[in-house]
């Protein structure tokens, strides 16, 4: 006997429970709801607001993480190499302060430090007092770090032609160690007096300026005047009264200005007189010095 197709669906369907249809159902709908969802975006239209979510970005990423190099081995030190690599650079030498153990006498022929003499001996005071006129105390001498014996001795050169190019008549004073046997400064005494021009008129005033130019040149800070029967000292452009006496006590006041340490070892002397007249001719006439024969 044949059986057809259709008892033996209905047949089929009949040995199916009701739970089992459902749970079938339901695979359906589920595989509905997963096809929906792999379908492309709706675009919004026109009348639609565009929603920007913060939670999502959707900007492509680009991959920051570190490229990986390949590991390059150092070749080993070898005792050469240490030894070029541990080289130091060159130390730059300090500056330290110089003893003042270079400077010379100014202006003498063929004598020495041990040449010179008293600055109260009694015919160095006749000779001042012949030349009693305004006058200035300056000392070109720094006691900086950075200025040498050599640099200090230029210093003095340098003032002494510019005193012979304008002829001005000057006098050395040396404040001598005599417990070290050096000379620590020099102090020019300059007077408004010439030496080769005679009768020649000049104020006061025209002197104190070619001094106060080399002073602003070489930072010289410290000069005393004497002038109307007062020693006046400028200070860093400012003038004070000084109570002195004599010109002895000045030249020290000076040279502890100026940074000296001015002890009872300390004594002021000047160039030995002159041996003859050529020597005179050279000191006085040419150099501008104030000096005489013995």
């Amino acid at each position: 006997m044949e059986i057809s197709t259709e008892d033996t669906a209905e047949e089929g369907l009949s040995d199916l429970s009701a739970s089992m249809v459902r749970d079938i159902v339901r695979q359906e709908i589920d595989n509905n709801n997963k096809s929906h969802e792999t379908q492309e975006p709706k675009t919004p239209s026109k009348d639609e607001p565009l929603l920007i979510t913060k939670d999502k970005d959707l900007t492509p990423k680009l991959r920051t993480e570190p490229a990986k190099h390949p590991e390059i081995k150092l070749p080993k030190k070898t005792k050469s190499s240490r030894s070029t690599s541990s080289r130091k650079a060159p130390v730059r030498p300090l500056y330290h302060r110089q003893q003042y153990t270079e400077l010379q006498p100014i202006n003498i022929q063929q004598k020495s430090k041990y040449d010179l003499i008293p600055y109260n001996d009694e015919r160095i005071k006749e000779l001042l007092e012949e030349h009693d006129c305004e006058l200035l105390y300056l000392s070109p001498i720094s006691t900086s770090s950075y200025v040498t014996p050599d640099m200090n001795m230029k210093r003095c050169q340098i003032l002494v032609e510019t005193l012979k190019k304008d002829d001005y008549l000057y006098f050395p004073v040396y404040l001598y160690s005599s417990r070290l046997n050096q000379i620590m400064s020099v102090v020019f005494i300059v007077f408004n007096a010439t030496v080769k021009t005679i009768n020649l008129s000049r104020s006061f005033n025209d002197l104190s300026n070619l001094v106060t130019d080399y002073s602003r040149k070489f930072m010289v800070r410290n000069l005393v005047y004497w002038k109307l029967g007062r020693f006046i000292l400028r200070q860093n452009n400012k003038y004070y009264y000084l109570n002195l006496n004599s010109s002895e006590e000045v030249i020290k006041y000076l040279c502890g200005l100026n940074g000296f340490k001015v002890d009872e070892y300390c004594e002021l002397r000047v160039n030995p007189f002159c041996t003859d007249k050529m020597e005179y001719l050279e000191r006085h006439i040419s150099g501008n010095e104030l000096c005489t024969i013995t």
